[in-house]
């Protein structure tokens, strides 16, 4: 869901995509795979999240929270 999407990156619902955008480029460089420490589950569940969050308030969608 839209509240799930938001709390997996640590956003609020109102946040602009801006704000959501830059806050997943932090989260997924951690979470990587590749990266020492990294965490395969985190990694997905953070991209499923801002996959979610792009369909609803990416670029040019002014969804929920705007």
């Amino acid at each position: 869901s839209f509240d799930e999407a938001c709390a997996t990156l640590g956003v609020e619902p109102e946040a602009s995509w801006e704000e959501i955008d830059r806050v997943y480029k932090v989260k997924v460089q951690y979470a990587h795979p590749d990266k020492a420490g990294g965490d395969p589950d985190r990694f997905k569940r953070i991209q499923k999240a801002y996959d979610y969050l792009k369909k609803v308030k990416g670029p040019g969608k002014g969804g929920k929270g705007d």
